[in-house]
């Protein structure tokens, strides 16, 4: 029975990379639908758009893509909260925070605050 026992360990411990490697599957299948979605509604617009056309870009069938995402609605929330991410992402890498460009309107706002301070000027002269 002592053996037995540790066998079934063993097989267990064997299954969870196995798991592991299926979620990251997962995680990558849901990201290249995502992406071939953005393409989708970018090129047709929601209206225009159709699961099954983001399917054939992927070479996939459509009941896996309605399997992550079970509408086009919450498909389309999904891609838009995607992409979204990917310009943060970009837009924190290209632009730290504390540097000028990390908020886009703060030299914008610096002239204009030098201008509003000798427009003042002017008018107490």
């Amino acid at each position: 029975m002592l053996i037995e026992s540790q066998m079934a360990k063993k097989a267990v411990r064997r299954e969870r990379p196995r798991k592991r490697a299926e979620q990251q599957r997962s995680i990558e299948t849901r990201a290249s639908i995502l992406n071939a979605a953005i393409a989708e509604f970018a090129e047709r617009g929601f209206e225009g758009a159709s699961i099954r056309a983001i399917a054939d870009r992927l070479g996939l069938q459509h009941p896996l893509i309605t399997y992550h995402y079970r509408s086009k609605d919450i498909l389309w929330r999904a891609a838009a909260q995607h992409a979204f991410a990917q310009i943060r992402t970009e837009w924190d890498i290209s632009a730290p925070e504390g540097s000028d460009l990390w908020c886009p309107g703060s030299e914008i706002r610096r002239r204009n605050m030098r201008v509003d301070r000798a427009q003042a000027r002017q008018r107490l002269h």
